[in-house]
């Protein structure tokens, strides 16, 4: 979620997933390039069946909440983070709502 949210913060265009499902289930994975889906293997699984991994729940609620939203730096400095505490606050096409994150 870090780099999602770093990607925001870089009005980058478009984050690469590396992968859309898993490669193996986490009962055969072997290398952890496997188990980096945003859902459960899709191999053998019907349309509209799949599940969604723990990572693809986290990475769609980041995305709901930060989409639309644009880096504030002044809000960030205001947030008077410790150095070992990255974070941004984010606020609203309207500006009054903002979202602050940790990370």
């Amino acid at each position: 979620m870090k780099a999602y949210v770093e990607a925001v913060r870089n009005n980058f265009l478009q984050l690469h997933i590396y992968a859309l499902s898993e490669h193996r289930t986490e009962a055969n994975a072997t290398f952890e390039f496997d188990l980096m889906g945003l859902y459960e293997r899709v191999h053998d699984v019907a349309p509209y069946q799949v599940t969604p991994t723990k990572e693809g729940v986290a990475y769609k609620t980041v995305s709901d909440h930060l989409f639309g939203k644009t880096y504030d730096p002044q809000r960030t400095a205001a947030m008077n983070l410790p150095a070992d505490i990255d974070g941004g606050a984010f606020r609203s096409q309207n500006g009054f709502l903002h979202l602050h994150t940790l990370g």
